[in-house]
């Protein structure tokens, strides 16, 4: 069985992990038939330093959760909910730190909020290549075995 996937790089890989960061900033928009549940891949490397993020802020409130990186694995489980153009957004009053939610991602004008909600937090990453858009991965057993009994649901991406 085959999951859709979509790759992060670090520090925000594992930011959603840890359930920090639950949006997702893209310079493009997903087709409508990719909302759903998604396995976030970390890449192998990390892109720090670009468009004046502070990863360092990140870096810091993950190291005082005592986390561990996540470089070459999937990460976590996520379910995409809903994309808005940055321009439309307006943060959630869910009782969440929205002020670092907007510091973690690049809300510039032009680019796209993809809202997700953490599935499954008690996720164990496991190695994945990760690779460019959207990407089918191979589930474990004990992956699959969550999707038999309904706790992660897995639809195709077309």
């Amino acid at each position: 069985m085959t999951a859709r996937a979509i790759s992060l790089w670090e520090p925000w890989a594992t930011a959603m992990r840890l359930d920090l960061k639950r949006n997702e900033t893209r310079g493009w928009s997903p087709p409508v038939s990719c909302v759903g549940d998604l396995l976030l891949i970390c890449g192998a490397k990390t892109r720090v330093g670009f468009r004046g993020f502070d990863a360092s802020l990140l870096q810091r409130i993950i190291a005082a959760k005592s986390a561990g990186w996540c470089f070459g694995m999937a990460a976590a489980l996520v379910r995409l909910v809903a994309v808005e153009q940055t321009e439309l957004y307006e943060p959630a009053k869910d009782g969440r730190d929205d002020e670092l939610e907007c510091r973690l991602g690049n809300y510039e004008p032009g680019r796209f909020v993809w809202m997700t909600v953490p599935v499954d937090l008690g996720f164990e990453p496991f190695p994945v290549r990760g690779r460019q858009q959207f990407f089918p991965v191979r589930l474990s057993n004990e992956l699959e075995e969550r999707v038999k009994a309904g706790t992660w649901r897995v639809e195709e991406c077309r």
